[in-house]
């Protein structure tokens, strides 16, 4: 099992804990290169893995941006080229909760609520039903120490805004139990999509792009399958548009993501790459 380690609270518990479970790993430190005390956080990391005996594997990522997105996908992209069974982030239900707050001031729909899999190919969340809180409890018990990222305290991105503002805010006024309530929704959120690309599946096998067939069925459903037909990824404004065209309230060519486009023809839609 390869950990995502960063050296922050998340890894580290995440590493004692697996340790101490007597699984197999290889801690793996990326490095953004977008701060130059990035570098004492893999000294860190590496001190960790020789404590736990265990190897360790520096990283580098080239990310376009430095925004939250640019930084993960970069992170992602290096850490596919590791090789190991399973690889391991340090996902709380922490970040699950913020994760669905944001999604939902963005307008989400149930797949956005869903939130962060647990498992999504060879990567797993093991702990995404532990809260921040717990984490530092557990890291307390231990006497174990961890580096904290100086970006962080930054309120300038939504996340370290919902993290340091809106969800203490929900603690205190609204629901003391906010982070279990929306790691709950995530939950439900998951099982009513699987629900849905289960039946769209279903219908794409039996009908395919059939136009009359997709207006028959709830639009709930409709737009998981348009989702599985279309060749390119689809925004929430384009999977609207696509379902105009389904239903004929709009008529011509509908222009997708990636240059991709669909138009209804012979009572069917069709994409073009």
């Amino acid at each position: 099992m390869v950990l995502a380690v960063s050296g922050g609270p998340d890894s580290v518990s995440m590493a004692r804990a697996l340790s101490q479970l007597r699984y197999r790993l290889t801690l793996a430190w990326v490095d953004h290169g977008h701060r130059d005390s990035a570098k004492d956080d893999g000294v860190f990391v590496r001190s960790l893995a020789a404590t736990l005996s265990v190897p360790f594997i520096p990283l580098s990522a080239h990310p376009v941006t430095t925004s939250e997105a640019g930084l993960r996908d970069a992170r992602y992209q290096v850490l596919d080229s590791v090789d190991g069974d399973v690889i391991a982030t340090a996902h709380t239900a922490s970040d699950q909760a913020e994760t669905v707050l944001m999604r939902m001031i963005r307008g989400a729909g149930t797949t956005g609520l869903a939130g962060i899999p647990d498992v999504r190919g060879r990567y797993v969340r093991p702990l995404l039903g532990v809260t921040r809180q717990e984490v530092m409890q557990y890291l307390g018990v231990l006497q174990q120490g961890y580096v904290v990222d100086p970006t962080n305290a930054s309120l300038e991105p939504l996340r370290n805004r919902v993290r340091h503002t809106l969800i203490p805010l929900l603690e205190s006024q609204f629901q003391p139990r906010i982070v279990h309530s929306l790691q709950r929704l995530a939950e439900l959120a998951r099982l009513d999509r699987e629900t849905l690309e289960y039946l769209a599946h279903d219908h794409v096998l039996k009908h395919g792009a059939d136009i009359e067939a997709m207006r028959s069925i709830p639009a709930g459903i409709r737009r998981y399958v348009l989702r599985i037909l279309c060749p390119v990824p689809l925004s929430l404004e384009r999977s609207h548009a696509l379902e105009q065209l389904v239903i004929g309230k709009v008529q011509g060519v509908i222009e997708l993501e990636s240059g991709c486009a669909a138009r209804a023809e012979a009572g069917a839609v069709r994409f073009e790459t």
